[in-house]
Order: C-alpha cells, then sequence, then structure tokens
C-alpha cells in the first residue's frame, strides 16, 4: 500500500439554513480520513465558506477561488435560496453563483464531479412558499428539465449522512480505480494491425477512463459488432451481460443501485471465459454474489479466487462500503460462512468495523447478519459493543445479540454461557447451542441445572428437566409444577420424574397432562368428520415414547 496520499478537495455549497448538515458532512470526512483514507491512498479535503480567509476583494471572488481547486461539488438546498453575492453581479445567491461555475467549469475541463441533495420540505410550507422556496422550487424544476444531472433528496439529517457517506466513498472509489485503469494501460501493449489503428488504440487505451482496459477494448469491439450485420455475427447474450456489468460501474448520485442480475452473472461464469475481466470487474461480479448470497444463486467463489480473496481477507470491506444493503448482509453472512477474519494488514481495525456495523444509522439486517458473525467469530473484546443492542426496541435484534454474547462466552467456559443464558432470557435459541450448553452434564451442579426450569426458552426447559430427571434431581414440588409447562416434552419429562419418585396416574390424568385441546380455525379442518368437541390430540415429540397412547 502507498504510504503517500492524494488529497481530494470536496467543496460543500448551500444556504445558510442547513447548518446540522455542513457539521454532519465535516464528520463524515473526518471519519472517511480516519479509516479509510490509508486503505484507498486518498485524503479528502472538504472546502465551504466557512474555510474562507478574510482578506480584501469581493468574499464570493474568494470562496471562488477556493471552489475552482475543488474536483467533487456538493450542494444541498432546503428552504432557503440565499443573498445575492454582490449588488451588480448576474447571480441571485452565492449558491447560484458556485453551482453555474462549477457546471461551466465541467463543461470546458470535465470536472469536478456534481452532487446535488434536496431536504424534504413539510407540505405546509408548499402551500404558501415565501420567495426564497420558490426560488429552490424553480431551480429543481430547472435541472429535471434539463436532464444532465441527477439529484437525491433525504428527509433528516440522520438520512443526509448516510448518503454523504455513499457519495464521498463511491467518489474515492472510482478514482482509485481510474487510477488502476491509468497504471494498466502504461504498460499495455498495442495489438498487431495498421499503424494508424495502433497508435490510434494505444492512444484510446492509455486515456483516463472509469472503466478498465479490458472494459474499454471490449466495449469497442462491441459497438463496433452491433455497427454492422448482426444476423451474419449475431450478439451473444453473454456479451450483453459483460455490457451490463460495466454499466454497473459507472454509477452516480441518484442512478447507483447495483443491478447485475442472476441470468447474467450466471452467463458471465459458465460462458465468459473467453473474457479477460479486470480486477474492477472481478469486485462488481464478486458484489453480485454477495448480494445474491442468502438465494446461493449466484456464483461467487471463483471470482473471490481471481482477486485472491483466500489469500487477503476481501468480504470484510464489503461490510462497510458495499454497494446496497443486501451486499453487505451477503458479505457478513460469508465472513461467517468460512470464519474470515478481520485485515491485519489495514488501518482499519476491528473495532472500526464493528463501529460501522452497530452505527445508530445502520440498517437492521446488517446489524443482525453482524451478530450472527460475532457469534461464531467474536471474541470478548466484542462484547461491550453486542451488548448495547440489547438496549434497543427489536426484539428480533436483542435476541440475535443475546445469543451471540452466550455463544462468544462459551468459547470461555460452559458455565460463564449459562450464566448469560439465564441471565439474558432468549426467548428464540437454537438446538444446536442448547445441546453444546447441557450435552455433558457431568461437571454442572444440579443447583445450575434448577436455575433454567423457569427460562423463556422451551428448548432450554427441556435440555435441563431431562438432566434433572436423569440424575434424580428434580424436586417432587417442581415437577409439579412443570405439569402445566407448555411444552409437551417438558410435561413429559416432569411426569416421568414424578412417576420414578413412586406417583401413580390412571390414563385419563396422564392423558390431561400431554395432551391439550387445540382450538381449529381453518375452514378445510373445521369440515372434517370428527364430532363436535372431541379432543385433538397431538403427536408426541419424535423422541420421546408416551406409554399411555
Amino acid at each position: 500500500m502507498s504510504e503517500t496520499r492524494k488529497v481530494v478537495k470536496v467543496f460543500l455549497a448551500s444556504p445558510g439554513d442547513l447548518n446540522e448538515e455542513r457539521k454532519i458532512a465535516k464528520a463524515v470526512v473526518d471519519e472517511f480520513n480516519e479509516l479509510l483514507a490509508e486503505e484507498f491512498s486518498y485524503q479528502v479535503e472538504l472546502v465551504g465558506w466557512e474555510d474562507t480567509v478574510s482578506v480584501f476583494g469581493r468574499p464570493q471572488a474568494i470562496i471562488n477561488r477556493e471552489l475552482d481547486r475543488c474536483e467533487l461539488f456538493v450542494g444541498m438546498m432546503w428552504k432557503r435560496w440565499g443573498t445575492p453575492p454582490d449588488t451588480a453581479g448576474p447571480y441571485t445567491s452565492g449558491f447560484e453563483e458556485e453551482y453555474q461555475r462549477s457546471v461551466e467549469r465541467r463543461s470546458r475541463e470535465n470536472r469536478p464531479e456534481i452532487s446535488l441533495f434536496f431536504k424534504d420540505i413539510d407540505s405546509a410550507f408548499l402551500r404558501d412558499p415565501g420567495d426564497e422556496l420558490k426560488k429552490v422550487l424553480t431551480f429543481q424544476k430547472r435541472l429535471r428539465d434539463e436532464k444532465i444531472l441527477l439529484f437525491e433528496h433525504f428527509a433528516d439529517a440522520p438520512e443526509f449522512e448516510k448518503r454523504f457517506r455513499r457519495c464521498i466513498t463511491a467518489y474515492i472509489r472510482r478514482l482509485k480505480a481510474n487510477e488502476g485503469a491509468e497504471v494498466v494501460g502504461q504498460g499495455q501493449v498495442p495489438t498487431a494491425g495498421s499503424a494508424s489503428s495502433t497508435a490510434s488504440e494505444s492512444t484510446n487505451s492509455t486515456r483516463e477512463t472509469l472503466l478498465s482496459i479490458e472494459g474499454t477494448k471490449f466495449l469497442r469491439e462491441f459497438i463496433s459488432k452491433t455497427e454492422g450485420d448482426t444476423e451474419q455475427v449475431p450478439i451473444e447474450a453473454v456479451e450483453v451481460a459483460r455490457f451490463r456489468l460495466l454499466a454497473n460501474i459507472l454509477q452516480r448520485p441518484g442512478n447507483n443501485q447495483f443491478s447485475l442480475g442472476v441470468h447474467d452473472a450466471n452467463l458471465l461464469f459458465v460462458k465468459g471465459d473467453h473474457f479477460t475481466f479486470a480486477d474492477l470487474e472481478l469486485q462488481w461480479l464478486v458484489a453480485s454474489g454477495l448480494e445474491h448470497f442468502p438465494d446461493e444463486n449466484v456464483p461467487l467463489w471463483r471470482w473471490v479466487a481471481a482477486l485472491d480473496g483466500f489469500a487477503d481477507p476481501l468480504f470484510p470491506m464489503y461490510t462497510i462500503i458495499g454497494s446496497s444493503t443486501k451486499t453487505r448482509v451477503g458479505a457478513l453472512m460469508a465472513m461467517r460462512l468460512i470464519s474470515e477474519p478481520f485485515p491485519s494488514n489495514s488501518k482499519l481495525k476491528r473495532n472500526d468495523y464493528l463501529a460501522i456495523w452497530f452505527a445508530k444509522d445502520s440498517e437492521k439486517a446488517v446489524k443482525n447478519a453482524a451478530l450472527e458473525y460475532l457469534g461464531d467469530c467474536g471474541v470478548n473484546s466484542d462484547l461491550s459493543i453486542v451488548s448495547q443492542e440489547l438496549d434497543g426496541n427489536d426484539n428480533q435484534i436483542i435476541s440475535t445479540a443475546a445469543v451471540a454474547i452466550i455463544r462468544i462466552k462459551l468459547r470461555n467456559s460452559r458455565e460463564e454461557a449459562i450464566r448469560a443464558l439465564y441471565d439474558l432470557q432468549p426467548t428464540s435459541i437454537g438446538r444446536e447451542i442448547v445441546t453444546a450448553l447441557f450435552s455433558s452434564d457431568a461437571a454442572l451442579s444440579t443447583e445450575m441445572l434448577l436455575e433454567g426450569i423457569g427460562h423463556e426458552s422451551s428448548e432450554v426447559r427441556r435440555a435441563v428437566v431431562g438432566l434433572l430427571r436423569k440424575r434424580r434431581g428434580l424436586p417432587n414440588e417442581k415437577a409439579e409444577q412443570l405439569l402445566g409447562d407448555t411444552e409437551v416434552a417438558v410435561r413429559y419429562e416432569a411426569l416421568m420424574s414424578l412417576v420414578e419418585a413412586g406417583r401413580t396416574f390412571s390414563d385419563d390424568e396422564a392423558k390431561k397432562v400431554l395432551v391439550r385441546k387445540s382450538v381449529r380455525k381453518s375452514l378445510l379442518l373445521l369440515a372434517r368428520s370428527d364430532p363436535p368437541g372431541a379432543p385433538v390430540l397431538p403427536n408426541p415429540p419424535r423422541d420421546i415414547q408416551v406409554p399411555w397412547r
């Protein structure tokens, strides 16, 4: 990894009613520089009117000097349009001058990149907009009519933070990809052909491009093919699939959802052997595999191997800058499957990943997948951040966090894990965890087992009552109470414990304990031929024998 960093200047333009969002933007840039700058070899410098040095001259002209050095222009608007930058100029606000100046510069120099964000406006303001809001709405209409620039909306500060973070990371990723293409282009050997075509192709290959050298070469050949007789030289489905893959690389705010379909991904896997994929394309193929990872219907591991992802952990980075929530979740699931560790050669440390996964605005699906990963691969130092998820309002997240804590503690000792099981009382816990906790009961005291007979989980109650019965350690008064348990297996163990202690039950008494009436509401089941009021006898659990049936 390079020890030097390139500085990327980002200009932040807005009227004065978005101060909170400006502070958030500064925090996002600081976070990027701290966590990802070394990873990408790019340092972001945020520039705005706050950074203008007070010197003699028109204030906006001083701001414009900084603006003209920036590579990315980010504009934000809400209800205010702003004040004119001078008394006699053509612009009605400083924002208008900054935006128009950036658009004109882009037409000349192909820079800066421009991203715009509009904060949602309450309908009450729209019913009677003032002069400034009318100008904002007119500006939005102009953008829609011109159709040269996409813009995004956000509802509140947390949503802006998410969108701005994505804007910055996506732009840096494109710069990094472009940098890689330039390196490849410098070492490209011209293909055989005429002198003029070779010179032209060589020039095009080394030209700055967001696509790889391999990708641009394919596109030229593909376009040439579409201009010919497609009946004689038909366009193949796999070529269309690669065309879509390359289109995904050219993401922009407002049009940045990964959309390589399942069919295309499989075509590139099965019939793409004659293609030479650049690393950037392989990265997007990995992203496609991760996006569809839960369905297991898109290739993944071949592309991971092509990127040497088994030697150097690849998935962690997708968990924080994945193109979609599904991609991030898929990356966490893949990490869990192969027990992939965190990268050791990156400035981004374990706690940095955890902070991003469990950030306040992180998606529920990402948090849940991260908790499941930590359940399998977590360490003691992760317990504090996992425990914070117990204080939330989402029952699924709380349950998954509790199970993760138990699994982490189980790697220390069974007693510690069982104590956490009793303290946290997760209602849903896998049978395999219960088996791991209680499979070897010799080391567990009767007192510890007795603490579990009132647990929220029927799996836990069933396990501890079975072990207590086996060692004849279930007191009769406790067994009597458990005859009313909601779980038939627990009732059975309690019943058998009392029988083994000398208590006798008639067939009818035993049936009343083990068989519970069930109300059937299905019209189909109401039509059955059983007489009205007949008890519904459930099948006993497969691993117990009920002597009264």
